[in-house]
């Protein structure tokens, strides 16, 4: 817990910063929802590669800060749920706005797993991290000036979790997310 307030604030001073430096752009705040299709990867017992495919559903909350005519920064916190787990992710990236409609983005992600260890100890699951660190790069494209669609691939670069019900052991997540969201 003391980590995860420790990232906000840093975050929140992050934009801060940038708000202040150039003022006269506003702060616009974005809701986004959608589906994560997520790649779990590890090995199994025998050393020999395994995983778990799974879909889940996603929701958040978005700031977004223009700092130049064709780039703006964007934080936000979204929950992801899958079977077992729930995932409290916290991206932060850098937009560039290469058409009128089209954007492609890039920055860095911290996933923080919500469940309660012994809950996942009782599955048969083992918590490696309760904490990640993943890259996402995506496209967004603007249907209005409020409602865009946008499609998202996150490297996951942290082991989070062994799940021996699966023979999953040591097992990083990647996800590619396709969602809608309305700006305000």
């Amino acid at each position: 817990m003391k980590k995860f307030v420790l990232l906000s604030i840093i975050k929140l001073t992050l934009l801060t910063m940038v708000a202040q430096e150039n003022s006269t752009t506003p702060i616009s705040f974005s809701i986004k929802s959608g589906v994560n299709n997520s790649s779990t990867n590890g090995n199994d017992s025998q050393g020999q590669r395994s995983g778990y495919l799974g879909t889940e559903a996603y929701g958040g909350l978005f700031l977004e800060k223009t700092v130049s005519e064709n780039g703006s920064f964007e934080i936000g916190a979204l929950i992801s749920w899958t079977d077992i787990y729930t995932f409290l992710e916290t991206p932060v990236v850098y937009k560039y706005h290469i058409l009128k409609k089209w954007h492609v983005f890039s920055g860095v992600r911290i996933d923080f797993l919500l469940n309660p260890e012994e809950d996942l100890n009782q599955r048969g699951s083992e918590v490696i991290n309760n904490i990640g660190f993943g890259i996402p790069i995506g496209v967004q494209y603007d249907i209005s000036n409020t409602f865009f669609a946008e499609t998202v691939y996150n490297f996951g670069f942290t082991k989070l979790a062994s799940d021996n019900v699966l023979d999953i052991l040591f097992a990083r997540r990647n996800t590619f997310r396709v969602g809608v969201g309305y700006k305000f």
